[in-house]
């Protein structure tokens, strides 16, 4: 009899989870609880229903119809624990934000059975509201919760400086797929791009001026792509001194054009001020597209220069001068360096490596379960 896992996954993190999902499927019998936000969902019902791959999943979509600070929310959170409870499971992973609207949610569970993830370990946020409330939140939670989820060895390091007492497992996040692109890659220039909601910590200006300064210095040959939803691109738009170096559509993009960026484009460029870990990375590796990162530790985890990507340092930008122009001098060996890059991805991100790290992780906490029913079985033993 296959064990009974639970999982519920926040909009934000849903294609963090997909193909892990359909990999365990095998050994696990899967209730997979799927949160949407009340506007601007990344994804839809229709997305999951159609997919064969999902047709063996118990698929449950809720949606928060009300704002985090409508009192109703604490009522939803709750509501949803007993939703969880229903299904009986023997093993139950959250993967979202714990605030302290959903702490109804995370105190009503059963902690021998839960595992939560963490995606920082240190906070990035500038917002000192917003740092109040999640550690505040932190505080209230984490001591209840016994297993929690790290993706990355720097954040689960930021995480037990404040939290010495829950098991900690590490799992790289896995890789994610859009699917397959009818799009050839461009061939008459090298093209660097970024997606993405750009907002003043991803640093794009940095690589607006960096671009613009190699051209000044007499290289030719490569364009910037970048695409995503802008609430200032004034502030952007006025550093382009060089129109035709540039390619860009400023808007939200959806799911499916992103498969095209990967396929036709040459290097996923990061230039972040800060990054706990990077969505847009794991597609990159699934693409087999080399990454331009700054040198944060969310991306040095995982990016080994010249192996799947070059490292710059962080908000300088003679370092990412020097590494554009790097690549476009080495663009003959391009291919060579996307064969080494797959090889290396293959043997760290598969969705089979990836895959067993959550059977091991989920085997561990089952195991731990099983040894404490035993325990308890025959209690009037241990009088006599």
């Amino acid at each position: 009899m296959k064990t009974k896992l639970t999982w519920i996954t926040d909009d934000s993190f849903i294609d963090c989870d997909i193909s892990i999902i359909k990999y365990l499927k095998k050994r696990y019998s899967i209730t997979w609880i799927l949160l949407f936000p009340p506007s601007e969902a990344r994804f839809k019902k229709e997305d999951f229903l159609n997919d064969k791959e999902l047709s063996d999943i118990q698929l449950e979509f809720v949606t928060l119809n009300f704002r985090l600070r409508h009192p109703k929310t604490y009522f939803f959170w709750f509501n949803l624990s007993q939703k969880v409870k229903y299904t009986q499971p023997d093993i139950i992973y959250y993967n979202g934000d714990i605030l302290l609207f959903n702490l109804p949610f995370i105190w009503t569970l059963n902690k021998k059975k839960l595992i939560v993830t963490i995606h920082e370990g240190k906070i990035t946020t500038n917002n000192r509201k917003v740092l109040r409330l999640i550690n505040t939140s932190r505080s209230l939670s984490i001591p209840y919760i016994k297993y929690i989820n790290c993706f990355s060895n720097s954040q689960a390091a930021y995480f037990t400086e404040k939290f010495k007492k829950n098991r900690i497992f590490i799992i790289p996040l896995a890789l994610k797929d859009f699917g397959q692109s009818t799009k050839k890659q461009i061939r008459d220039d090298i093209v660097f791009f970024n997606f993405g909601r750009i907002l003043p910590k991803k640093n794009i200006d940095l690589l607006i001026d960096a671009a613009c300064n190699i051209f000044d210095q007499g290289y030719s040959g490569f364009k910037i792509a970048i695409f995503g939803h802008c609430d200032n691109w004034e502030f952007y738009e006025k550093r382009i001194k060089y129109p035709e170096l540039f390619i860009y559509d400023i808007k939200q993009l959806d799911n499916s054009e992103i498969k095209n960026l990967y396929t036709q484009y040459h290097y996923l460029v990061l230039p972040y001020k800060v990054v706990s870990q990077s969505g847009p990375l794991k597609i990159a590796f699934n693409y087999n597209i080399p990454v331009i990162v700054s040198d944060q530790p969310g991306f040095t985890d995982e990016v080994e220069e010249g192996v799947n990507g070059f490292i710059f340092k962080t908000g300088d930008v003679k370092s990412l001068e020097l590494v554009l122009k790097k690549a476009i001098d080495n663009h003959e060996n391009y291919d060579n360096f996307r064969n080494k890059m797959k090889s290396y991805t293959q043997n760290n991100y598969s969705i089979n490596v990836i895959g067993d790290k959550y059977h091991e992780m989920f085997d561990e906490v089952n195991q731990n379960n099983k040894t404490i029913k035993l325990k308890c079985k025959h209690p009037i033993n241990d009088i006599f």
